[in-house]
């Protein structure tokens, strides 16, 4: 995450500050407040963050000690960004000897 947003504030000339997140979390881990923990990790403001999108499962027993949920990062007008992102992705790709035809998900 850490290496994404720096790409983006150095190769898109996005701030930090435009850009906005989105915790896919457990039910079980909901209530511990981990948009705090990626808000410090990232240095991000905790007015980033969208509302969590609870991941339901069957149980309520925490396996994962780690687990953080799953981030989302948005960047706002990116629409040309994909498009640029598989250019220079099969560029790279192309310059290593790699199959040129990724798939964008």
């Amino acid at each position: 995450m850490k290496l994404f947003i720096l790409w983006v504030e150095k190769f898109i000339d996005i701030k930090r500050s435009d850009l906005y997140f989105q915790l896919y979390i457990h039910r079980a881990y909901d209530s511990y407040g981990y948009e705090r923990y990626w808000s410090k990790r990232l240095k991000v403001s905790l007015d980033a963050f969208r509302k969590n999108v609870i991941k339901e499962n069957r149980s309520l027993v925490k396996r994962r000690p780690n687990y953080r949920g799953c981030l989302r990062v948005s960047v706002p007008k990116s629409s040309g960004l994909l498009y640029k992102m598989k250019v220079w992705h099969n560029a790279l790709a192309q310059h290593h000897g790699v199959s040129r035809n990724a798939p964008v998900a």
